[in-house]
C-alpha cells in the first residue's frame, strides 16, 4: 500500500472530524426577537393562537391604522406584516379553538362588526371565522357574555363560562353546539349554584374541564373533571376552587400537566403545577411564583407564567429544564398566553421587556422568529394605560390603582358575569372598592379615561 494512498485515508479522516466539530459548534441556539411595534402601548389580553400561517393576538389600543380598543390583529407568516381583523364592537376576546377550518372564538362581546351576514344577525359571546368572514354561533341569548372558555372535542365544539342559559334555554356551565341556533347539554351538566368554567383541554380522548363545578350526580364541588363522550369523572380526587388555572401536555411523555393558584387536592396541598398520567395524580415541579396561569412545552423545556411571590414582575416568567427553574425576567408587566408555533415560542402580555430586551407586549423565542417586521404605524399613537387589582380573589374589598405621573381622573365600572353593569365611580389614579355586597363568581372591572375613548379591562373573583 503506498504512502500516498494512506496520506490520503488520513486527511479524509482529519477533514471529516474537523468539520464534524465545526458544524456542531455552530449550531444555531434559540433567541428573543421583538415582533414590531405596531402595538407599543397595547397590551396582549388573550394568548395568542396559529390558524392558516397566520398569529392572531387579542389587544388593546392597537397603534395601526388609527384603531383603538379590544381589538384582534393577525401577523401573515408568508409576507412577514402585521394587519387588523374586524372585531367586536363592545367587548373583549377570552379565548379560541381551532373548529372544522375554522376560527372559534369566545368572550365577552354582543355583536361582530362587518362584512357580515344578515344586518339583523347577531353573536352573543361566540362567533366563527373562516379568514376572511365571520359567522355566527346561532346565540342570541345576551347570557353569552359569560363564556370564557372553548374547545373542540370529537369534532364537536363546547364553551364554558358563567352562563345558566343560551337561547333561554338552561345550560349551566358548559354546553356543546349542535349547529344552527342549537344547543345542548353536556351529560347531566352541572349543577344550578355558585359556579364557572375557566379552562377546558383535550387530553388522552377525553376533555377537562376546571374552575368551580361539582361532579354531576354527586351534588359535590370537584373543580377539575373529565367528559369521555358518556359520562363525567373526577381527576384525582375533590379540587380547590381553580379560580386561574390552565392545563398543557406533554406529548412526549403523555402527561397532563394542571397549573393553578392553589392546588389543594383532597386537603392535600401541591403547590402550583400537578401531574396527571390519566390515572394517577402527582406533584409537579414547585414553581418559583405564588400560582401558574399559563404553560407551554418548548424545546423539552416547560415554560411556565404565574403571580410573583414577591408581587414584582420581574418573577413572573421562567422554564424548568427537568432540574431546575431559570427566570426569564420581564419588567411592568407579566404574562397572558404562551403558544408553540412553527418552531417557535410566541409570548403575549403587557410587559415592556423580556429577558433584559427592550421587546413590548409580544415576543417570539427560537431559531426562525420573523425578522424585519412589517406594519402600520399611527403616527401619533395612542397612549394606554394599565391598573393593578389586589388582592385578587378579593372578598370584602379590593383596590385598584394605576399608575401616573400626575393625578389624573378614571371612570370605573364593574359588571357582573352576564355584563349586566353593577357599579360606576369617578377617581384618581386609585379606589378601595366595598366588595362585600357582591355575589360570588367572576366580575369584569373596566376603566377608561376622562375621554371615555381609552378603555382597559380585567377581571376579579369574588369570594
Amino acid at each position: 500500500m503506498s504512502s500516498n494512498y494512506l496520506k490520503s485515508i488520513a486527511f479524509f479522516f482529519y477533514f471529516l472530524l474537523n468539520s464534524a466539530t465545526v458544524n456542531f459548534s455552530q449550531q444555531i441556539t434559540p433567541s428573543w426577537h421583538h415582533m414590531g411595534n405596531c402595538f407599543p402601548n397595547s397590551n396582549i389580553a388573550s394568548p395568542p393562537f396559529a390558524y392558516k400561517n397566520n398569529l392572531y393576538v387579542s389587544l388593546t389600543n392597537l397603534t395601526c391604522n388609527n384603531i383603538n380598543e379590544h381589538m384582534v390583529a393577525k401577523y401573515n407568516f408568508d409576507i412577514q406584516r402585521w394587519d387588523t381583523v374586524t372585531w367586536a364592537n363592545n367587548g373583549g376576546m377570552m379565548d379560541w379553538c381551532l373548529f372544522r377550518d375554522s376560527l372559534a372564538v369566545v368572550g365577552s362581546f354582543n355583536t361582530v362588526l362587518k362584512p357580515w351576514p344578515p344586518p339583523n344577525d347577531t353573536t352573543n359571546g361566540v362567533a366563527l371565522f373562516n379568514g376572511t368572514t365571520w359567522y355566527s354561533a346561532g346565540v342570541w341569548s345576551n347570557s353569552l357574555a359569560a363564556a370564557s372558555a372553548i374547545e373542540t372535542y370529537n369534532n364537536e365544539l363546547y364553551i364554558g363560562g358563567n352562563f345558566a342559559n343560551i337561547n333561554n334555554q338552561p345550560r349551566w356551565r358548559i354546553a356543546k353546539w349542535l349547529g344552527g341556533t342549537n344547543w345542548a347539554n353536556v351529560g347531566p351538566g352541572f349543577s344550578q349554584g355558585q359556579g364557572w368554567v375557566n379552562n377546558m383541554h383535550v387530553y388522552n380522548g377525553e376533555l377537562y374541564v376546571a374552575g368551580k363545578l361539582d361532579l354531576p350526580g354527586t351534588g359535590l364541588y370537584y373543580n377539575l373533571v373529565r367528559w369521555d363522550g358518556t359520562q363525567w369523572d373526577s381527576v384525582g380526587g375533590s379540587w380547590h376552587p381553580i379560580y386561574f388555572g390552565c392545563m398543557v401536555t406533554d406529548t412526549i411523555n403523555n402527561l397532563l400537566y394542571i397549573g393553578a393558584s392553589p392546588i389543594v387536592v383532597n386537603g392535600v396541598s401541591i403547590k402550583d403545577i400537578a401531574i396527571w398520567d390519566g390515572t394517577n395524580l402527582y406533584p409537579g415541579p414547585a414553581s418559583p411564583f405564588f400560582g401558574v396561569n399559563h404553560m407551554a412545552f418548548y424545546n423539552n423545556e416547560l415554560y411556565a407564567a404565574g403571580h410573583s411571590i414577591t408581587m414584582s414582575p420581574d418573577t413572573m416568567f421562567a422554564k424548568f429544564d427537568g432540574n431546575n427553574w431559570t427566570i426569564i425576567p420581564t419588567t411592568n408587566g407579566g404574562i397572558t398566553g404562551l403558544t408553540v408555533h412553527n418552531g417557535n415560542l410566541f409570548v403575549g402580555g403587557t410587559f415592556d421587556s423580556i429577558a433584559g430586551l427592550p421587546i413590548k407586549k409580544l415576543a417570539c423565542y427560537g431559531i426562525n422568529c420573523p425578522q424585519n417586521v412589517g406594519m402600520q404605524d399611527n403616527p401619533e399613537p395612542i397612549k394606554a394605560f394599565d391598573f393593578k387589582l389586589y388582592p385578587n380573589p378579593a372578598s370584602n374589598q379590593f383596590t385598584l390603582t394605576i399608575t401616573a405621573t400626575e393625578p389624573k381622573r378614571y371612570t370605573f365600572k364593574i359588571y357582573n358575569a352576564l355584563g349586566v353593569l353593577i357599579d360606576k365611580d369617578i377617581f384618581k389614579n386609585e379606589i378601595v372598592y366595598n366588595s362585600s355586597t357582591l355575589s360570588q363568581g367572576i366580575y369584569h372591572i373596566q376603566v377608561c379615561d376622562e375621554s371615555g375613548n381609552i378603555c382597559e379591562s380585567k377581571k376579579i373573583i369574588i369570594e
